[in-house]
């Protein structure tokens, strides 16, 4: 059976599960118990309604103040108790961001109830949606242009010379490393998946010979199938203070199958395998590697401000935000740049042009969709290989960075420039300057800065 056969094999399970298990819609109520909630809390309290109930009963002063004590003392336990299970759920948690993140995101309350634009229908809502996001990118890919045509840049970030290492083949893969593969991607499902990942664990070692099929045929095809290069794009409030009824305050958050995902996961194992081992990764990109983060990147600018300030000089520091830096990558400048700069060809780059042209999505509100679009530029989001295509895209910044003499770090999008001078030396301040304005004209992503933050220390 071919790839494409085997894939729509696999979604017919819904189909199955839709015969034997149908959906039923059922309103049921829940009540779940505050983790911080103990026995202690529960007889306090049980104490405290006994005292009330005596209070309303004889309405003496007495009784009034002992039930005031009571509700003092349950409040109390209930705040320390508060206190102790928060502070040791952080503490725990400090070195799992992702769960530290959860829990101060539960202390704000950060979850409100999802609001949009207003519109007449959901139908007319997710068009709209649609549309602002296509013209949004237009938009951007359009000012790239124009800025690099006033400035007859032909070439903005020119590759290195060819990369003398290759990585043509995939490797197959087997079921024990497909099931770690699999452990390693988060369990969230896509509206798309014939069964609901949390369905798919129970069930998963008799579907894994399935799963690691498809992988195979399509790493050693070199293809990726149409039906599963379609995402479900969902608008989220970029900060809840910010205003719903403006489209721009949205971003667009992407969710894909899971078979698609794992794919993705096996070919970003072996690519990242392959960058490593032949050190192909730019030093100062702290996103997407093993034992970097945001933590790496704040201590190496700390450090070097920090240095030429003992040095007596004085420092320039630009934080740099690109705007839809993911949603502008070029698909054929990308392409190239994986097959001349990082030596990826044959059956390797197949599968990335596969993977990248014929994209489609499409924006679901209120449980309504609007009509599919192309997807003709961008890094695909809510993938598990969009990021790593990102960092590789961008590594040229690196390149242009350098031949100015700038000091630099990246995480992802978020670009961190800086040069020392003398502080007293006002022609070294104004080349400073001049290097700054260099890299941003030498830059693909010149118009794409949306906030450039300046400082100076001194």
């Amino acid at each position: 059976m071919d790839l494409v056969s085997l894939v729509n094999e696999y979604d017919c399970l819904h189909t199955i599960l839709d015969n034997h298990a149908p959906i039923k819609s059922r309103e049921i109520t829940l009540r779940p118990k505050a983790p911080w909630y103990t026995n202690e809390i529960n007889d306090k309290k049980r104490i405290r309604r006994q005292l009330e109930r005596k209070w309303h009963k004889t309405r003496t002063n007495a009784d009034w103040n002992r039930y005031k004590q009571q509700c003092y003392a349950v409040n109390k336990l209930i705040d320390s108790s508060k206190s102790a299970y928060y502070t040791d759920l952080i503490n725990n948690g400090s070195s799992d961001q992702k769960t530290l993140f959860k829990t101060v995101s539960n202390l704000l309350h950060t979850n409100a109830i999802i609001r949009y634009p207003s519109s007449p229908d959901p139908m007319s809502l997710a068009n709209s949606f649609s549309d602002f996001f296509t013209q949004k990118i237009v938009k951007i890919r359009g000012d790239i242009d124009d800025e690099l045509l006033s400035k007859n840049i032909e070439n903005p970030i020119p590759d290195a010379d060819s990369c003398p290492y290759e990585f043509h083949t995939f490797r197959e893969v087997g079921k024990d490393e497909v099931l770690h593969l699999i452990q390693r991607i988060a369990t969230k499902s896509c509206s798309l998946d014939p069964l609901p990942v949390v369905m798919l664990n129970h069930c998963f070692k008799d579907i894994l010979p399935v799963v690691v099929r498809i992988i195979n045929l399509s790493l050693e095809s070199g293809t990726m199938p149409d039906s599963l290069k379609i995402a479900v794009v969902q608008p989220l409030l970029k900060k809840y203070n910010l205003s719903y009824e403006e489209f721009c305050s949205f971003r667009p958050i992407s969710n894909l199958k899971f078979v698609s995902k794992s794919i993705e996961k096996a070919v970003a194992v072996q690519l990242t395998d392959y960058l490593t081992e032949n050190h192909l990764h730019e030093k100062f990109q702290s996103a997407y590697k093993p034992c970097h983060s945001t933590e790496t990147a704040l201590l190496r600018v700390q450090n070097d401000i920090l240095q030429a300030l003992d040095n007596g000089d004085s420092v320039i520091l630009v934080l740099l935000d690109l705007s839809a830096a993911f949603d502008t990558v070029d698909h054929s400048m990308l392409l190239t740049r994986l097959s001349k700069r990082f030596g990826i060809r044959g059956r390797v780059l197949d599968w990335l042009t596969s993977y990248l042209t014929s994209r489609k999505l499409f924006i679901r509100v209120e449980g309504t969709d609007s009509l599919l679009s192309d997807l003709d530029c961008g890094a695909p989001q809510g993938s598990v290989l969009g990021p790593l295509l990102y960092s590789l895209y961008t590594a040229p910044l690196a390149d242009v960075a350098r031949r100015h003499n700038l000091r630099f770090h990246f995480f992802s999008d978020d670009g961190q420039l800086y040069i020392a001078f003398k502080t007293n030396d006002r022609d070294d301040l104004i080349s400073s300057k001049i290097r700054m304005e260099k890299f941003f004209t030498s830059s693909f992503f010149l118009a794409t800065v949306s906030t450039g933050h300046f400082n100076l220390f001194c």
